[in-house]
């Protein structure tokens, strides 16, 4: 396929992605697409104007912003790579690094952490970066049982799930890095990061309200034991 060819289908496909359908890329441009699906997902949070004027004003460097239509819609994908790097570097991370479940700045905590994931394509950086999360998650569980202690109303649950989905990731990405070299050090780092999280939960186990959130972090306790075991059983076998 030519590159003009392969640029019109890539158009199409932007096209589709922006209008919410179904989309695929020519074969070797599913990379971009993919990035362009991410950047969509990150930059569709509501936020109000006037606070995202003064947030691109303070990246950029200027008082305004013009909205232009890029000539060509693969210069949509260029802007996507180039926003995504000034996030993973720049303020936006700084601001939402410590927002908390239900904070306005939550969804670009998380929609940052899934565009990483899209760069980060390999089992073994994938593992490190689902570990990393799940420590973040973990993090966000102390603070929301603070916050609960203190009388605020927060979803403990729905928390500890993500945290359990992380760490279910990271299981999955190490076993998909099975036959690498790095993968006995991988997995002996997952496990020693694993061990600590335990001792954090039972702490947390201690301190939490009797009742769903307490039965919550039991469960996840249980969760965590049994992939340790699990993978303690298989390196005997």
């Amino acid at each position: 396929m030519t590159d003009a060819r392969e640029h019109d289908a890539l158009d199409a496909a932007l096209d589709r992605l922006v209008q919410g359908e179904p989309a695929s890329a020519p074969e070797g441009l599913e990379p971009l697409l993919q990035t362009a699906r991410a950047a969509r997902e990150a930059f569709s949070i509501a936020v109000p104007e006037g606070v995202a004027r003064a947030h691109v004003a303070t990246l950029t460097g200027v008082a305004t912003l013009e909205r232009r239509r890029p000539r060509h819609r693969v210069a949509l994908v260029l802007i996507a790579a180039a926003i995504t790097a000034i996030l993973l570097g720049g303020a936006a991370v700084t601001a939402s690094a410590s927002a908390l479940p239900g904070e306005i700045l939550y969804p670009v905590k998380r929609a940052v952490e899934r565009i990483e994931l899209v760069i980060h394509s390999d089992p073994a950086s994938r593992t490190k970066l689902h570990l990393e999360f799940a420590q973040r998650r973990l993090a966000e569980l102390s603070a929301l049982q603070a916050l609960r202690r203190a009388g605020q109303k927060v979803d403990v649950g729905a928390a500890m799930s993500s945290y359990q989905a992380e760490v279910k990731a990271a299981e999955d990405a190490l076993a998909a890095d099975a036959s690498s070299a790095g993968y006995q050090a991988l997995a002996a780092s997952l496990d020693a990061q694993l061990q600590r999280h335990l001792a954090v939960l039972a702490a947390l186990r201690v301190g939490a309200i009797p009742g769903p959130a307490q039965v919550a972090i039991t469960n996840t306790i249980q969760h965590v034991g049994s992939a340790l075991s699990a993978r303690d059983a298989a390196l005997l076998v």
